[in-house]
């Protein structure tokens, strides 16, 4: 019985962490989204509820400041699609799919939860907020 209780405690943690599982970012060619740039970063959600203010940083080898990408909301099984103003005389083609080309990138899920994503695809929870709106304490008691 204890075991049920505590797996019921733990499900709307588990649904937010499965949600935030499901977005992802990438770069891409433009050609292959009816776009006229040469590339386009793209951030999609294949979960069932949108996410909000994603946020996407895209670096590149020749620059000191990553370039930055927003998209109010990307609903579900959607793929938000945004041109870059590079080309591939800043980015050899070669490149694209390489590691250094992987964007960063932070998001809200549908219950308020915040969310980042690093270049090496780790997902990391950023607030310490319960479903409730109450911080977590740091001890237990």
């Amino acid at each position: 019985m204890w075991i049920m209780l505590l797996n019921r405690k733990d499900q709307p943690a588990i649904r937010q962490q499965e949600q935030a599982q499901s977005v992802s970012a990438w770069l891409d060619r433009g050609e292959q989204y009816d776009h006229e740039e040469d590339y386009v970063v793209c951030a999609h959600n294949s979960g069932d509820a949108p996410v909000f203010g994603c946020e996407l940083k895209v670096g590149r080898p020749d620059e000191s400041e990553p370039h930055q990408v927003r998209f109010a909301i990307i609903p579900p099984g959607a793929t938000a699609v945004r041109a870059l103003p590079f080309g591939q005389e800043a980015m050899p083609a070669a490149d694209l799919y390489s590691a250094s080309a992987i964007p960063e990138f932070s998001f809200t899920d549908s219950h308020g939860g915040h969310w980042t994503r690093d270049t090496s695809g780790l997902l990391s929870r950023t607030d310490r907020r319960t479903l409730r709106g109450r911080r977590r304490s740091a001890t237990r008691g």
